[in-house]
């Protein structure tokens, strides 16, 4: 039998160690922040309305670590919930993180819209330069809060991020990929009758597992003063749907083609040069750098905010 001596045994055990705490590392470096779901109540009665919050946390101080967006599909259980409205802001500090005070910034935009009858999906961008971004965004918060009305009595009502979404996206400062991992993607609601139609109240927030995360972080950004002024900007980062009580059937976004050649990059936006002159800009979803200028775009396009959207962009 092939034995190990001390020696060999030694080795062997170091170099596990040494592979492990590489590993690590590496799994620190990629992952810049923590995503985890968490709601108003574990338990609501029918007629309530209910608020469930995704937050990041885990930021550090390094250039670049902070969310300048994202692109996610959420799906939750039609049957028992109907969604009822959106918001980018984050409670704790009054303000919508992605949209900081910045002269020279762009308008942010946000956008949640129903795919079915039981997914949304939730999109935003920071009109933010990194700089400003790095400085003064929290190192956690709520960046997204989707608020339902509890319609059945059940047991568990489901609700989620879509993690295996391909299209699932979140951008750092700079407007590059953001590596995040979850701690709690998911989470399960129990529906009871006996509702009277009331609101809950806006208790902190309450994370449905019983893990509690290891991250934890120094305030390392300034934040920002004034609440009034926090709340004046929060108003700009609400959505509500068209429809309160049921979520409308949408079809993929439909938009108008267009077809311009790219004359700036900033961040994630494109100005295009149409066959007339016009130059307008753009928003995308996908990373984008300066090695598109002079590259003919083509894509649908739709209002978002207060720019529009380029869906799907072709470059040749």
């Amino acid at each position: 039998m092939n034995r190990l001596t001390p020696l060999r045994a030694a080795n062997v055990l170091v170099n596990r160690l040494m592979l492990g705490v590489a590993l690590l590392a590496f799994t620190g470096l990629a992952s810049a922040g923590v995503v985890n779901l968490t709601s108003s109540a574990s338990s609501v009665a029918v007629g309530d309305l209910f608020t469930l919050r995704i937050k990041i946390d885990g930021l550090t101080a390094a250039v670049g670590d902070s969310l300048s967006g994202f692109d996610l599909k959420f799906s939750f259980d039609s049957t028992a919930a109907a969604y009822q409205g959106a918001s980018f802001v984050d409670a704790a500090s009054a303000t919508n993180q992605l949209m900081l005070p910045e002269a020279s910034a762009f308008p942010f935009q946000g956008d949640v819209s129903p795919i079915g009858m039981s997914t949304l999906n939730g999109f935003a961008l920071s009109g933010n330069s990194d700089a400003v971004l790095d400085a003064e965004q929290a190192d956690e918060f709520v960046f997204l809060s989707l608020t339902f009305k509890a319609l059945a009595e059940t047991a568990a009502a489901r609700f989620g991020i879509d993690v295996s979404d391909p299209d699932l996206l979140f951008t750092d400062a700079a407007g590059g990929l953001f590596q995040v991992s979850f701690g709690t993607p998911a989470l399960a609601v129990q529906i009871v009758q006996g509702g009277g139609g009331q609101v809950l109240p806006e208790p902190p927030m309450l994370a449905l597992t019983g893990l509690a995360l290891l991250l934890t972080t120094c305030g390392r950004r300034r934040r920002l003063a004034g609440a009034l002024s926090g709340l004046a900007l929060s108003l700009t980062g609400l959505v509500t749907p068209a429809h309160a009580q049921t979520a409308p059937v949408v079809t993929a976004s439909a938009g108008v083609a267009v077809e311009g050649r790219v004359v700036e990059v900033r961040g994630q936006r494109l100005k295009l040069r149409n066959a007339a002159g016009v130059e307008t800009w753009y928003t995308v979803t996908a990373p984008i750098s300066a090695g598109l200028l002079n590259k003919l775009a083509r894509g649908q396009a739709r209002p978002v905010g207060d720019s529009m959207l380029l869906d799907g962009p072709r470059f040749d």
